[in-house]
């Protein structure tokens, strides 16, 4: 892995990131694990991107979940993820956030395409 990506953090708390902006397959998305699988794992799952911090009191009502909002620098919160969600259930088959989670060497869950 290139210098420039190594984790330099020292943060232990287990997360799976979100990281998108606010239009309607991210928020379908994301409302959809939030409700449906969020609340059946032991990792917190923070969101990122612009407008979503409208949705903060719906979505912390989760104990588990924490909307982060827009972030001026992306890469320490992909470095410390354990894994990156893409759960969207319309659009391309590649998503930006699924390059993203390959540059920084992560795994990623999206949902299963039919």
């Amino acid at each position: 892995m290139s210098q420039l990506f190594k984790n330099h953090s020292n943060k232990k708390e287990k997360y799976v990131l979100f990281v998108g902006g606010l239009f309607y397959a991210n928020e379908f998305g994301i409302k959809w694990f939030i409700k449906n699988v969020s609340p059946f794992i032991s990792f917190k799952t923070y969101i990122i991107g612009s407008g979503f911090e409208k949705f903060k009191d719906e979505f912390e009502k989760y104990k588990n979940v924490r909307v982060i909002g827009k972030v001026d620098e992306l890469s320490s919160w992909y470095l410390d993820a354990q894994y990156i969600i893409a759960p969207i259930f319309e659009g391309s088959e590649m998503k930006t956030k699924v390059a993203e989670a390959f540059m920084f060497g992560k795994k990623y869950l999206q949902r299963a395409q039919l």
